[in-house]
């Protein structure tokens, strides 16, 4: 069994070598496409030693929760594609990840894929979800129920491929992400820090909802909505944990 791990790379060069030669040590069977920030310092050349790491040319200007790595992984898997790469699962992985035991294929092929949360207003300590009302209130992003969906952070999620390849078509995500992704692909990340503390702002004074709702993609983290959510089309209730790694 091959697993395809999708990695935003935001790492020093040593720990990012350090994470393939762990990937390739405790899953050996595996693929791993590496996304480079767009103004990262990174000498790639060495990664060529690696018959199963390949870098993604296609270079996001990455910031903090704002939406950009919904790109990362899409794009990641565009590159997949173009390279005719074969894999039974995708798994999304912290470039400051490391396993600490052998086994993950073993585990993952049991389930469709891993568990998230019921995405809800408020998370468990009662106080107002970040992710859910943005996401809510954003009229821009593809169809994912509002009154049933799932969140949890990406990394440490594992899917399997047709599952992956069934919800990318019903959600209509590429033709979001083509639309869109000139929009990261500049250095504007300025420009997303103040939409996102504006929001914030709103936020505070209960009026979230009067923020321009085709600016809200940019102001929250979309890939722990929209990955998790795979998960409504399993038809095995029974879902695996998130791998455990060392951050």
């Amino acid at each position: 069994m091959t697993c395809l791990f999708s990695i935003a790379v935001h790492e020093e060069y040593d720990c990012v070598l350090d994470m393939i030669q762990n990937l390739n040590y405790y899953v050996p069977e595996c693929y791993i496409i590496l996304h480079i920030k767009q103004d990262f310092v990174f000498d790639v050349k060495n990664f060529s030693k690696f018959s199963n790491v390949f870098i993604n040319p296609e270079k996001f200007m990455t910031g903090y929760v704002d939406g950009s790595l919904l790109y990362v992984h899409l794009s990641n898997l565009k590159k997949k594609k173009k390279l005719s790469l074969k894999y039974q699962y995708f798994s999304i992985f912290g470039s400051n990840q490391l396993f600490v035991k052998k086994g993950y294929e073993n585990y993952i092929k049991q389930y469709d894929c891993s568990k998230a949360q019921i995405c809800t207003q408020k998370d468990l300590y009662g106080k107002m979800n970040y992710q859910y009302t943005r996401f809510f209130y954003d009229s821009s992003f593809p169809y994912i129920p509002k009154n049933h969906s799932f969140w949890c952070a990406p990394e440490g999620t594992f899917y399997k491929y047709n599952l992956l390849l069934e919800f990318i078509e019903k959600s209509n995500i590429l033709d979001y992400y083509n639309i869109n992704k000139k929009f990261y692909l500049k250095n504007n990340f300025k420009y997303r820090e103040f939409l996102r503390d504006l929001s914030k702002l709103f936020s505070k004074l209960k009026l979230l909802f009067l923020f321009p709702k085709v600016l809200l993609k940019y102001t929250y983290a979309n890939e722990e909505i929209f990955f998790p959510n795979i998960n409504q089309l399993s038809k095995n209730s029974n879902f695996g944990d998130n791998t455990c790694y060392i951050n």
